[in-house]
């Protein structure tokens, strides 16, 4: 059953392969006419030399692209090979990760376990902390007062649906003052002594 099953799951895969790759050939049909067009309108908006040498260096970029994910896809081809051999146990592969995600992700510094509320947590350097903080610091300096109060003054005019906000604000209730209710009914001493 399990060899069966296999040979269906290759089978689909294989399929989907065949309709990706022709509806991919139909889509470059219609984009190698629209580039064509494209193209033409570059170079008559350009002129023809500076157009020449847009094209070359794009061409150079889209060649270095092509061949790394070229490569990727090699790489993942190689990895699906392995990964679906015969007589491979797909229940014993690792979940973590692959290492060319893992090599490529940006690490981080951590410090010792810190004490936050009711557990132990493991933060981020305060480096990290700092750098994030002067960073906030110096990209809202671009914006001045008079740009901030102008902005909220024009959002206070305008009711949003016709309904502005309540003229009267509401007192704010202590949560801590006891909300007053009413006493429970009264058992009388009599009622308990029964006959």
């Amino acid at each position: 059953m399990n060899t069966r099953w296999q040979e269906i799951s290759t089978k689909c895969s294989f399929d989907l392969m065949i309709l990706t790759i022709e509806c991919l050939e139909a889509e470059i049909t219609s984009l190698s006419a629209t580039l064509v067009d494209e193209r033409a309108e570059v170079a008559r908006k350009l002129g023809n030399s500076r157009a020449e040498v847009t094209f070359t260096n794009h061409s150079e970029i889209l060649s270095r692209l092509r061949a790394e994910i070229t490569e990727r896809k090699r790489r993942k081809f190689q990895r699906d090979i392995e990964i679906t051999r015969p007589g491979r146990n797909l229940d014993k592969l690792p979940l973590n990760p692959s290492t060319e995600y893992t090599a490529t992700r940006k690490t981080r510094e951590w410090n010792e376990p810190q004490y936050r509320g009711d557990r132990w947590q493991y933060c981020p350097s305060s480096r990290q902390n700092r750098e994030s903080r002067e960073q906030y610091t110096t990209d809202s300096s671009q914006h001045t007062s008079t740009e901030a109060e102008a902005f909220s003054s024009d959002r206070e005019a305008q009711p949003f649906l016709g309904v502005g906000p309540g003229k009267v604000p509401l007192p704010k209730r202590n949560p801590r003052y006891p909300i007053s209710r009413e006493a429970y009914p009264q058992r009388n001493s009599n009622s308990n002594n029964r006959r």
